[in-house]
């Protein structure tokens, strides 16, 4: 429903008749209000429902909160109001601390306890510093955001919220906030000696947010035990009496969390644990956290070649433990093993046909790739061509040479076993725009008639990366900002007229998410557009403005195993931006949600991959780091230096195992580098 009365209201935030409540959905109730879900200009929100009579006279709860803009703090979007009613609309959250911690909690996966805290801490550390006190901290007033990623906190509830005086104090009369968390400097103000004639003024200051935020620390990571009581009655009781019967409760792999509650819950308001203090030691616990836990480990193996050789290019096999391995010479070989469980040092060497002895010119291999099922291993050179062998023969079937100055990356089908196709590059210009024509081979093994194999497409313009988006179609990612989408006749052929999807400055990426049927695509103005696919049609769906150029993409898998509980289901249609900035973007753009960007690199991310079981996130940029985090609370796990001898390698590509316990990248050092987790391995 809309509103249909609007009244003005004194506070600094105009009316704009746009809060629509849907009164069938109630998200919560408190003692003066009724929480909806709502929408607001399209959006859907949390709209409070506020009788006007039980309105704080001094509007509290609009006019401080409106004035906050952290992460860690409850945004108000708008205020309206009717003849009866105030509504009040808010950032909509998925749950609380309260229903996390009494089991009813269905939300998304949340980040580590230690980061909960530390949001915690964030925004109350904002709240202070704007000259406010909360005033109600309690599990139920601490929420849960799912438009990001990872989760946000969110501190929630002003109502009785209040301004501090010069001297970091605020004056306090009557009994206001819950008492189970409240400390034994406020709780004097029900004292039943008190007569309730006699106006009693006392002083509240952030340490009682502070002493409410402990006992909120310890009844989190107890879930669900209160430091000083089991009970309504025996809580206010106890923290009179300074009696925290409880103290001693909880795991003690997690004393070093409950020691920052126990030292903000004291009993003199002067020796509780600054909020400074509880930062420093949240951080402190992360970082050791993530030294003693890496999860993977680097493990270099020498190529064993009669020459030193470096490694240019290397790429697991989609089904099978094994390595394929190019080096400079043009030659390769196969790293491989009986199962994925036995370390990497204990594979086996095997090699390909000596290729650098097949062709006419010497040449560097800088591209391999497996087809879907790795039954073939395609090629590319620095000379322009392209060779394919037989995973089980080990025999070359297909060679084709001088493809301009140089092929660039081959793309197999994900829809058919003997088709890919390839991009190259014709002819360099010396100009500062953009700079070169192009062409695309495509190549069908299923063709039986030798002259119908392969297509050639020459373009005037470069195409700068390739994605299948059906069996037949192919998307260009192209240097002149345009998206073209050229369908594959009669097995080679490519179609005379084609899509043209129109980006802002040089595309350099783009990748196909079949499940959900969506194009992202990213271009060197730092824009990142997703365009959705319904039947012959593909439009603009969604677009994010990253800040930075977008160098490389990557879906959350989408196969029927990684969607098989709820919490995977939530990372549905994720996609993970690489920048040239350095950093990883990750958003979620059906949601439309904030993007969350992580500072990784120092110089441009290359390349950035999800594990194909969606546990890990993987990046390498050009500071030769490598990076992974894991997905399920979006902890960095391990940053592992990958140096390369040479600077003749433009880009590198993250290639994972079929497990997901293993990755690598070309180093074109004289060593095969793999990062592996194996349980049990040390």
């Amino acid at each position: 429903m809309a509103l249909s009365k609007a009244v003005p209201c004194d506070f600094p935030k105009p009316w704009s008749g746009n809060i629509e409540v849907n009164k069938g959905d109630v998200l919560g109730k408190g003692g003066f209000g009724i929480v909806y879900r709502g929408t607001y200009n399209g959006e859907t929100i949390a709209v409070k429902k506020i009788m006007l009579e039980n309105v704080d006279k001094h509007n509290r709860e609009v006019t401080l909160q409106i004035q906050l803009d952290h992460e860690n703090v409850l945004k108000i979007l708008t205020v309206e109001q009717s003849d009866d009613f105030r509504y009040i609309a808010l950032e909509l959250c998925n749950g609380t601390l309260a229903q996390l911690c009494d089991g009813t909690y269905v939300g998304a996966e949340l980040p580590s306890d230690a980061k909960i805290l530390l949001q915690i801490t964030k925004g109350l550390r904002y709240i202070h510093s704007k000259k406010l006190v909360h005033r109600d901290i309690k599990p139920e007033n601490v929420l849960f955001s799912d438009k990001t990623i990872p989760v946000l906190v969110k501190l929630s509830d002003f109502g009785l919220s209040k301004q501090l005086s010069t001297n970091d104090t605020c004056s306090m009369s009557g009994f206001k906030g819950s008492q189970l968390w409240m400390p034994a400097e406020l709780l004097k103000l029900t004292d039943n000696s008190l007569q309730m004639s006699v106006v009693f003024e006392a002083k509240g200051s952030p340490s009682s947010d502070i002493f409410a935020t402990g006992c909120v620390t310890f009844y989190y990571v107890t879930r669900g035990i209160h430091p000083f009581g089991n009970d309504v009655i025996d809580v206010p009781t106890n923290i009179r009496k300074n009696l925290p019967v409880n103290i001693e409760q909880g795991d003690p792999g997690l004393n070093d969390l409950l020691d920052i509650a126990r030292e903000m819950i004291k009993f003199n308001p002067k020796e509780r644990l600054g909020l400074d203090k509880v930062l420093e030691r949240l951080r402190s616990r992360q970082r050791l956290s993530s030294v003693r836990t890496p999860g993977f480990h680097v493990r270099s193996k020498l190529c064993n070649q009669p020459v030193p050789n470096q490694v240019t290019t290397c790429v697991f096999h989609p089904v099978d433990p094994v390595l394929a391995v190019g080096f400079h010479d043009g030659s390769v070989v196969l790293i491989t093993n009986e199962t994925n469980e036995t370390p990497f040092l204990n594979w086996d060497r095997e090699t390909l046909s000596a290729v650098h002895d097949h062709l006419p010119i010497p040449f560097a291999l800088i591209n391999m790739e497996w087809n879907v099922n790795g039954t073939l291993l395609a090629a590319s050179t620095d000379k322009g061509s392209v060779i394919l062998w037989t995973y089980r023969n080990k025999e070359i079937v297909f060679d084709s040479v001088q493809h301009g100055d140089g092929v660039g990356n081959i793309y197999w089908s994900p829809f058919a076993t003997h088709l890919f196709v390839a991009n190259f590059r014709l002819e360099m210009r010396r100009r500062a725009s953009y700079g070169c024509k192009g062409g695309l081979l495509v190549w069908n093994g299923a063709i039986e008639e030798e002259e119908t194999v392969e297509t050639k497409l020459k373009t005037t313009y470069y195409i700068r990366d390739v994605a299948w988006i059906s069996h037949a179609e192919v998307a260009l990612a192209c240097h002149d900002g345009i998206i073209r989408i050229f369908t594959i006749m009669n097995g080679t052929s490519l179609s005379a007229n084609h899509k043209q999807l129109h980006h802002i400055g040089e595309v350099g990426v783009v990748a196909w998410n079949e499940r959900a049927q969506m194009l992202a695509s990213g271009s060197s103005e730092g824009t990142v557009k997703v365009w959705k696919k319904d039947g012959m049609q593909i439009s603009l769906r969604y677009e994010l403005n990253a800040k930075a150029s977008c160098l490389s993409l990557s879906w959350y898998p989408c196969s029927d195993a990684n969607i098989s509980s709820s919490v995977d289901a939530s990372k549905n249609h994720l996609i993970a931006c690489g920048l040239g900035s350095g950093c990883i973007t990750v958003w979620k753009p059906e949601l439309e949600s904030i993007p969350t960007t992580f500072p990784a690199h120092n110089q441009m991310v290359h390349d950035v991959s999800f594990s194909p079981n969606g546990q890990y996130l993987a990046s390498i940029g050009a500071d030769d780091n490598l990076h992974i985090w894991s997905t399920n609370l979006w902890e960095e796990i391990g940053v592992y230096e990958m140096k390369k001898e040479s600077k003749g390698l433009n880009r590198r590509k993250i290639s994972w195992d079929s497990s997901s316990q293993r990755l690598t990248t070309a180093s074109e050092l004289t060593k095969i580098i793999v990062v592996e987790s194996i349980a049990g391995v040390d």
